[in-house]
């Protein structure tokens, strides 16, 4: 565990340690959101342009590599969901013993419970955020 946990704190495509490292060995800041910004609006732009500059290339090959990166963190994260969380809290609502209870209910809360608040919040922001462009906009016309 200790060596994937490791391995996972040097991955430059999370912004843990590997990311921050790779950020100040290429002297740019806010690297991922700029990357991913660049792939998002301008690289259809750059295939055209004759000569591209080192910033541009880096845009791209690290926006495209971390777009890759989180839509496989994605799936991975939803196939964990259907085979593991699933099946524990089949096995908290189903189960007889007061071990098997605690452990899973335990897991059940420890994992799930901040990951679907923060979506909740991440939801409940969106939402607000949404609504004062709306009213702004309503206002403003």
């Amino acid at each position: 565990m200790g060596y994937l946990s490791t391995l996972m704190n040097l991955n430059p495509m999370l912004e843990w340690d590997g990311y921050f490292m790779l950020m100040d060995y290429l002297e740019i800041p806010r690297l991922r959101q700029k990357a991913l910004e660049f792939v998002w609006r301008k690289l259809p732009k750059f295939f055209r342009e004759k000569t591209w500059s080192r910033e541009k290339l880096l845009f791209v090959v690290f926006g495209l590599l971390s777009a890759g990166w989180t839509a496989v963190a994605f799936a991975l994260g939803l196939r964990f969901v259907q085979s593991n969380l699933i099946v524990m809290l089949r096995e908290l609502r189903t189960g007889q013993d007061l071990l098997t209870i605690t452990v899973v209910g335990a897991v059940v809360l420890v994992y799930g419970l901040p990951r679907v608040g923060g979506l909740v919040l991440k939801l409940a922001a969106g939402l607000v955020a949404g609504t004062k462009r709306l009213f702004y906009r309503i206002s403003v016309v």
